[in-house]
């Protein structure tokens, strides 16, 4: 899960990662595991295992994402 992980940027390695920065893998994002989630990866016109690829889990090759932010119940300004 990626509940409260911070965000990782090519200069601030924030992944539980040891090894590398997830970030290099094309771009920040709130990384615990970088083979589970890039979407700001690359297009491939085939369905090819990358970790530069776009993927959200076991979905490969993906044309487009769409990511939408809410805020929690509790943040919400009535």
């Amino acid at each position: 899960m990626h509940i409260n992980q911070k965000f990782t940027t090519y200069d601030r390695d924030n992944d539980i990662s040891g090894s590398y920065n997830c970030a290099d893998h094309n771009g920040g994002w709130w990384y615990t595991s970088c083979v589970h989630a890039n979407l700001n990866g690359l297009f491939f016109n085939e369905s090819v295992k990358n970790y530069r690829s776009m993927h959200w889990k076991d979905f490969d090759a993906l044309r487009r994402v769409k990511m939408l932010i809410r805020p929690k119940i509790d943040e919400v300004l009535i």
